[in-house]
């Protein structure tokens, strides 16, 4: 179940418009079941190309349901300037809930 619930993320954030430097909030909800989200496009993103996907995955103190404390290490790595510029790779950083077993 939680292989299809990040398989049909990725294929609906990949179906999205973005054009931000900082990492976006989102939300994906299947009935009752949600998972929050940031994702980082690449400086220049454009939707008629191909780019890498980077999926951050957290420690478990990063769980929870404000969809920022995820971010907590991202800085340092992803929102670093030089990285940002010269890597180039849709990242998203999803939030497991506290529920989450």
């Amino acid at each position: 179940m939680r292989l299809y619930f990040l398989t049909s993320i990725i294929l609906f954030i990949f179906s999205c418009q973005q054009h931000e430097i900082s990492p976006k909030y989102a939300s994906f909800n299947i009935g009752e079941q949600f998972l929050n989200y940031r994702i980082l496009y690449p400086k220049n993103f454009d939707k008629t190309k191909s780019y890498p996907l980077t999926i951050f995955l957290h420690g478990i103190g990063e769980r929870g349901d404000d969809n920022e404390l995820q971010l907590k290490y991202v800085d340092q790595v992803f929102l670093n300037p030089n990285n940002y510029n010269n890597y180039r790779s849709v990242v998203i950083f999803p939030q497991a809930p506290l529920s989450d077993n």
